[in-house]
């Protein structure tokens, strides 16, 4: 401020203006304008870009622990690995979590999984040849994964998956084997089948479960095989089963 040809009345009067000036900026204590400094910083009713945010989703707070976020102390997490997309929102149901950070007992409540079943017998597998099975009735199928006789992955990952197959029709002799196959992309994965042996005509029950690694857009199906030594073995649809369940990404 300069003082030059201004007269100490006027130096008094611009010093004033001033302080003025600075008090309206700055605030004083408790301060009800709501552009002063005191006001952003002290008062509770000051938001964005004050003493406060505005939070969404029914938020109350922006305070989470590192277990609440499972992940380890001191460890920065990115948004894949909280299992949440970046730039997206999530709700508390879809990060399983209740109001307040407490973690419920349904830990994979929205992972994809499906249970599905047959509606009708499968005739006639032909002995020694690996068999798709078919499925037509969903018990449930959380993110309509399932379709065609085959779950699709949505993510990669890690899936549990398990079937059974029941046979009819079993030719009576010793010694003779039924099984089920568990099949990624087509082929057999990882050696993953379970054969029964049996010698009489009564149902015959095989049944394979195991964690298989999915990548997206990958398919697991079940198969099952009949060496018979005939063309007749049924797959019963009453103990036929296929179901698979996101496990961990």
């Amino acid at each position: 401020m300069s003082t030059s040809g201004v007269t100490g009345v006027g130096i008094i009067g611009d010093l004033n203006d001033a302080v003025e000036a600075l008090e309206a900026k700055i605030g004083v204590n408790t301060s009800a304008v709501a552009t002063s400094l005191d006001y952003k910083l002290t008062n509770a009713s000051s938001a964005n870009p004050g003493h406060t945010h505005t939070l969404v989703n029914g938020a109350t707070n922006v305070t989470a622990t590192y277990s609440e976020l499972n992940i380890l102390s001191g460890v920065t997490a990115t948004a894949a690995e909280i299992n949440k997309l970046d730039g997206v929102n999530a709700s508390t149901a879809e990060l399983n979590i209740t109001d307040g950070g407490e973690t419920t007992e349904k830990v994979l409540n929205v992972q994809p999984k499906c249970l599905v079943t047959k509606s009708a017998d499968q005739d006639d597998l032909t002995n020694g040849t690996p068999t798709l099975v078919t499925f037509d009735t969903e018990a449930f199928d959380v993110g309509s994964d399932f379709a065609a006789n085959k779950f699709t992955a949505p993510v990669s990952g890690y899936y549990v998956v398990c079937g059974g197959v029941e046979f009819e029709n079993a030719t009576v002799v010793a010694d003779k084997s039924y099984g089920v196959m568990i099949y990624v992309n087509g082929a057999l994965y990882n050696g993953m089948r379970c054969f029964s042996h049996a010698s009489h005509t009564a149902w015959i029950n095989s049944v394979i479960s195991g964690i298989v690694y999915l990548a997206a857009t990958s398919y697991v199906q079940l198969y099952a095989e009949s060496f018979a030594g005939v063309n007749t073995t049924d797959i019963d649809k009453d103990g036929t089963f296929f179901s698979v369940h996101l496990l961990s990404v």
